[in-house]
């Protein structure tokens, strides 16, 4: 098996969902402290990708093992257990080896907790929020797989583990609070992040529906998924809009890269109403960019 199969497997183009909400913690972050630890910011960035690639080798496995791709014509990216380029008990191998090392990250990160002085949620200790959060997160790549994605759930997990978790938490080991407003970017990143979920069930809702993958676009429709993949862009923005004091001339021109990103996000959602099947998997692509622009706009705003 060559490199290139295993980097195929992890699926590069994903990876900036993983990154875009690190980096709007570590800009707020900064915006309060104007200072950044610099293992914690590499260390959140790095066990975000780790988990990234860990799901999409574990989606491919889980789907290969349920026999999913074989029973309906795969639309988007090529499985490659499923293929056959790559042996089930070596993909297995791959999850628990990143599984690990995403583990070995998440332990120096909880090791840190113990010197963080900020108020944590709920007023409960710091080491005891990152080991439950690091825990949740390990297990959350397969609980999706297994679970949330068949019961129309997956996109809680998204908000939760896309937006909420990592922006929070990159803040939150360096030593910042999380205030009111870190709590509503984290929502608005978490919203954006959902759009590309959006469009991989939307591609995909004839074959969910013949395995009887009940996803929220097999559960709503298409009319309805095509208004929702619109709505959480505009909520997002509007999200961010709301966590912003214009008056202000720091944040006086947020609203026009704001608006940007609704131009890109609108145009994006046009070609989703337009296309069906493999057609979509640009839309895909373009909404993966659209998230990571979202995120350089709220990370440039708070720096």
């Amino acid at each position: 098996m060559s490199l290139r199969l295993w980097l195929q497997a992890a699926r590069p183009r994903t990876l900036t969902g993983a990154a875009a909400p690190v980096l709007v913690g570590l800009a707020a972050a900064w915006h309060e402290s104007a200072s950044l630890r610099l293992w914690p910011a590499l260390g959140c960035l790095l066990f975000a990708l780790l988990m990234q690639i860990d799901a999409n080798l574990f989606n491919d496995w889980w789907d290969c093992r349920k026999g999913v791709d074989t029973r309906v014509p795969r639309l988007g990216p090529v499985r490659l257990c499923a293929a056959g380029l790559i042996p089930m008990r070596s993909m297995r191998r791959a999850v628990v080896l990143v599984t690990l090392l995403s583990a070995l990250v998440g332990l120096t990160l909880f090791a840190h907790s113990f010197s963080l002085e900020a108020p944590m949620p709920f007023g409960l200790p710091a080491p005891l929020v990152m080991l439950l959060t690091g825990a949740a997160c390990l297990l959350s790549f397969a609980a999706y797989s297994t679970f949330f994605s068949r019961l129309a759930l997956g996109d809680v997990l998204v908000v939760v583990f896309f937006g909420l978790v990592p922006v929070v938490c990159t803040c939150l080991l360096q030593d910042v609070a999380a205030t009111p407003r870190l709590w509503r970017l984290a929502l608005a990143v978490g919203l954006a992040t959902d759009a590309l979920l959006v469009v991989n069930n939307y591609r995909d809702r004839e074959g969910d529906r013949l395995t009887g993958k009940l996803t929220l676009c097999t559960l709503i429709g298409p009319r309805l998924s095509r208004a929702l993949y619109l709505l959480l862009g505009l909520a997002a923005a509007a999200l961010a809009a709301g966590s912003f004091h214009f008056c202000t001339l720091r944040y006086a021109w947020t609203p026009l890269l704001l608006l940007i990103y609704l131009a890109l996000h609108a145009g994006a959602w046009r070609r989703l109403c337009r296309l069906e099947g493999a057609a979509l998997n640009g839309v895909l692509a373009e909404t993966a960019r659209n998230i990571f622009v979202f995120s350089l706009i709220l990370a440039a705003t708070l720096w």
